[in-house]
């Protein structure tokens, strides 16, 4: 880590350095860890180059007009849901000619699944904005992070929130969701990506990197989230996360389900998924064994290239300590962000991988 002696800009440039030997944990990358470690292998490792399946590109495409949905001073920029869900049309047929969306091909399950993704998708933009007409606009939509955050040794966090608003003396986060299931409730108190975000976006605050985007915010809450800053930012990371709202938007029906908000419960429990998640990348990666999930192979985009005969069985833990995670003691958590970096006043150990595996994970 930076010698904190140093000036901020010195410091600052060391810690982008350093930042390359952490795993940049996003919510998609630890989904795809958790899910089956051969397909993060595939993914992030091995970076192989696989077809994305039409449900995820209908996902790409109903995300991004969310962001297009309004004027840059927070007014509907469509007259009505069907002149919105329509402006994705031309979008749409240019994606199945094709068949490439932001840059990733697709593979159709059969000629006609594009045609009835396109019928989905404009219902589902008419739904969308039949719910936001009633809403007033986002603060932000697509708000970036990437921090760096003490536990027992560090962790790197980053991705894209979808939504952000400032509500009544903190912010809260709406996520975007396309498909068509029933989230659970048990599942949505524990959801690690909501942790991730709700720690993305405090750290933003705290380090007040969020006020970089200023000039993008939604006028109507612009004076609003700049008291909301600055009443937060000097708070412990703790407290700052805790506050946080949030929600889960299900865009095909138009609910706005509430998600109970994240406390050191969750913390913990998110920084030691991520530990032993880097323990057995580190294992995986000296012996060229991937663990894999058999029960989801038929889904995986990497099925045709993986070979899943030389796949390890899932490894057990070789060890039952817990970690113990100082992030919220002010004097050992370091934020990282575009804006300014806050130094330790107490030096931690690294989280280190041998030297052969780090090659392999920084991706």
């Amino acid at each position: 880590m930076p010698d904190p002696g140093k000036g901020a800009k010195e410091m600052g440039k060391e810690l982008r350095s350093s930042l390359d030997d952490y795993i940049a944990w996003s919510p998609s990358r630890l989904k795809t860890w958790l899910a089956c470690p051969r397909k993060y292998f595939h993914q992030y490792i091995a970076k192989d180059k696989a077809p994305i399946t039409g449900a995820m590109a209908r996902g790409i495409l109903l995300h991004k007009r969310m962001t297009h949905m309004y004027r840059d001073d927070g007014t509907l920029k469509y007259q009505s849901s069907e002149k919105f869900a329509n402006s994705a049309k031309g979008i749409w047929l240019r994606t199945i000619d094709g068949s490439v969306i932001e840059g990733q091909r697709i593979e159709w399950k059969d000629r006609d699944e594009p045609y009835q993704i396109m019928q989905d998708v404009l219902d589902v933009l008419e739904k969308v904005y039949e719910t936001y007409s009633s809403r007033e606009a986002p603060l932000l939509t697509e708000v970036g992070f990437d921090a760096l955050l003490s536990g027992e040794g560090y962790f790197r966090i980053r991705g894209r929130i979808d939504e952000v608003s400032p509500i009544r003396e903190t912010f809260k986060i709406s996520d975007h969701k396309s498909g068509g299931e029933n989230p659970k409730e048990q599942r949505l108190a524990y959801d690690l990506q909501f942790t991730l975000y709700a720690l993305g976006l405090g750290s933003t605050i705290r380090d007040s990197s969020l006020l970089d985007l200023r000039d993008k915010f939604n006028p109507s809450f612009r004076k609003k989230a700049f008291f909301v800053i600055d009443e937060l930012k000097d708070k412990p990371l703790e407290q700052i996360t805790s506050g946080i709202e949030l929600e889960y938007h299900r865009m095909r029906t138009g609910e706005m389900i509430p998600v109970p908000q994240r406390n050191e419960e969750h913390i913990k429990e998110l920084f030691e998924t991520l530990g032993d998640a880097e323990e057995r990348i580190s294992r995986a990666t000296e012996t060229g064994k991937w663990p894999v999930d058999r029960e989801s192979c038929g889904e995986c985009i990497f099925f045709k290239v993986c070979d899943r005969n030389t796949a390890s069985v899932l490894y057990q833990k070789e060890t039952a300590q817990p970690r113990q995670p100082s992030l919220f003691d002010d004097k050992a958590a370091v934020v990282y962000s575009d804006c300014k970096v806050q130094a330790p006043k107490e030096k931690h150990p690294k989280f280190q991988f041998p030297r052969a595996a780090r090659r392999g994970v920084n991706s």
